[in-house]
């Protein structure tokens, strides 16, 4: 489940090789962002964006494919109006 204290709290740097988000990611995407909520509602959730531009909010999981070598990112995609349109979850 969706822990916001957790989410928001600062990765230590020996954890930064692990998957230290991806246990909540599944739970955003799926019952905690829900399509046309707004950019402001997602920031108040789960806060500053790693990476953003207008349109995406990425936030990195952690390397959860278990190779440990790529690291997977919560993306919220954002439509026009500032509005959710789809989350997915990337590895990258």
């Amino acid at each position: 489940r969706f822990d916001q204290t957790q989410w928001l709290a600062k990765v230590p740097d020996q954890l930064d090789s692990t998957c230290y988000r991806g246990n909540m990611a599944y739970d955003i995407r799926d019952r905690v962002l829900r399509s046309g909520m707004a950019a402001q509602e997602v920031l108040g959730l789960l806060g500053r964006p790693d990476f953003h531009s207008p349109v995406e909010f990425r936030y990195v999981l952690g390397m959860c494919s278990g190779l440990g070598f790529d690291y997977d990112d919560l993306h919220v995609f954002f439509s026009p109006q500032g509005r959710v349109e789809r989350v997915q979850i990337i590895q990258h």
